[in-house]
Formats: C-alpha cells, structure tokens, sequence
C-alpha cells in the first residue's frame, strides 16, 4: 500500500504533521509520499515527520508547470499565477489551481512514479483523519473489486479527500492521463463553471 499526499506549508503546519503522525500509527508499513508545494524547502532532514515517507515537490513535475505557465490568467496571484480575479463561478474558480495539485500528484503516482508498489494507492487529504488500523482486507471491501473508489460523505458535492486506486488494473492509468489532458489541453475551461 502506498499512501499519497498534499500539502503546502501551511497546510502541513494546521494538519498535514498530525495526518502523518496519524499514519504511521494506522499504516506504519506503507510508503508515504508527500506532493508538496511549500514556499520554504522542507526535506525529510528539516521538517517531513513520518516513517517510511519522502517528498516530491510538485512544481518539479513537467505537468504542473505545464498547466501552471498555460492558465496564468485564470490562476490567481495567490496561487502562483497573474490573475487578479476570477470569472464564472467564483468558489471553484478562484481555488481551482490548488485543487489540480491533487490531480497533478495522482497523474504522477499511478502513471509516471514507481509501479512497484503494492496492490492499492491511497490519495488522503491533509485533514482525514483514522480512527482505527487500514489494510488490504479493509481496502478489499470497501472497494468491491472497483479500478477507483472514492468516500463520499452527506454533502452533495462529492469530496475527493479520501480515494482508493486499484494499480492491478489498467483503468485508473488510462483515466489519470485522460483527467490530466483536460487541464494540459485547456478543455477543462470548456466547463459550464467557467
């Protein structure tokens, strides 16, 4: 089981060190990955505190900076980008770009990162939090033999804080490179939200 990842500093320091904490209790044996996008490098030696986990800084993966230099003008200046404002729906909109950084961490861990590892990936928000052990068998049922399973909770939104990748299937590579050429090929601006 490899467990995925995202957070910047400022997540990191409201939630992101107590998920980790958290997950080397629960999961002590996975791999943790971390996609991070701090402002001030921190490495496994200067702040990263978890067993068995390393970093990936997202602004090294060649898709984040794709989309990132192409979207300037709707990624607002906060973000990285030239965008004073928004335009069309203005929740999603002005957040859009930090929400990509969990596609761009998936596009990377299930098509691109080491295969070798494991039957299942588990993306976590920073903010989820265990209340008892997770393993295999946990993931067995609660996927039911699904390529991708998401938890949804009683919103009506669907919240993709907590997903579970089946890598012994070739679906999720072939949806994660169909996702990712949304935001490449800017059709994802072809939405009704924008």
């Amino acid at each position: 089981m490899k467990i995925i990842t995202t957070f910047n500093d400022r997540i990191y320091s409201f939630s992101g060190r107590r998920l980790l904490k958290q997950l080397d209790e629960v999961v002590p044996l996975a791999e943790k990955v971390i996609y991070e996008d701090f402002h001030h490098s921190i490495t496994n030696k200067r702040g990263i505190e978890t067993e068995n986990g390393r970093t990936i800084n997202l602004s090294g993966l060649k898709t984040y900076r794709e989309v990132l230099t192409a979207n300037q003008d709707v990624i607002l200046k906060s973000c990285g980008g030239s965008a004073d404002s928004v335009a069309g729906d203005a929740f999603w909109n002005s957040r859009w770009f930090g929400w990509f950084c969990k596609v761009a961490a998936m596009h990377h861990a299930v098509c691109i990162d080491d295969k070798n590892l494991g039957h299942y990936l588990v993306f976590v928000d920073a903010d989820i939090r265990f209340i008892k052990p997770l393993n295999d068998s946990i993931l067995d049922e609660l996927t039911k033999g699904r390529p991708i399973t998401f938890v949804k909770g009683n919103r009506p939104a669907i919240d993709s804080g907590f997903f579970v990748v089946d890598m012994s299937s070739p679906k999720p590579e072939k949806f994660y490179g169909y996702f990712m050429d949304l935001f490449l090929s800017g059709n994802f601006k072809t939405h009704t939200r924008w």
